[in-house]
């Protein structure tokens, strides 16, 4: 959790990161838009996992 003036891409490094030393298996993570850019190649260097951007579906 952060601070409501924390931007979502950048409080998402921090959640990743963390996550993946309580859960060092994960892999994978599905996300929203809001998190694509540079987060995406920032959390495969330096978390390696893989952060699939999803949009919402039509309809």
């Amino acid at each position: 959790m952060t601070a409501a003036s924390v931007q979502d891409r950048d409080g998402g490094r921090l959640a990743l990161s963390r996550g993946k030393t309580v859960m060092p298996s994960m892999v994978l993570v599905w996300v929203g838009g809001v998190y694509a850019g540079r987060l995406v190649g920032w959390v495969a260097e330096h978390c390696r996992m893989t952060l699939d951007v999803v949009g919402k579906p039509k309809g």
